[in-house]
């Protein structure tokens, strides 16, 4: 058990420093607020107004990798 011990830990030194490696994920969350109400043209008698909020998601990942010397 000793002897599987050392190994991972040299094995895990020696891979840490010789690369470097990093991810990372973010989210962008935009509510937007709409009111259709005859902009830009006269709105006719008939026509009701139109309100409603719609979302734009955006999700990105990044990763990075270096090889340090």
């Amino acid at each position: 058990m000793k002897k599987y011990f050392c190994s991972l830990v040299i094995a895990l030194l020696a891979f840490s420093s010789t690369k470097a490696q990093q991810f990372d994920v973010s989210a962008d969350l935009r509510a937007r607020f709409e009111n259709r109400n005859g902009y830009g043209t006269l709105k006719p008698d008939s026509e009701k107004a139109a309100s409603f909020i719609s979302q734009r998601t955006r999700l990105t990942f990044d990763y990075s990798f270096k090889i340090l010397y």
